[in-house]
């Protein structure tokens, strides 16, 4: 996600890979910096990407 301003700081966000455990951080994170407002896709793999889809979705 290119241009994205997080505590007055501003640049590219990548996320590598993370624990599913900290799946729960991540959507509030997420939510909480709109970040569904930047982007409409989501490129996600493995087991996670299935198991959290509905809670992308949301």
């Amino acid at each position: 996600m290119d241009n994205v301003v997080i505590r007055g700081r501003r640049g590219i966000l990548h996320f590598i890979r993370f624990p599913t455990s900290e799946m729960g951080n991540f959507l509030a994170l997420a939510k909480s910096k709109g970040m569904a407002n930047l982007v409409t896709t989501v490129c996600a793999t493995g087991g996670g990407a299935f198991k959290f889809e509905d809670n992308f979705k949301k």
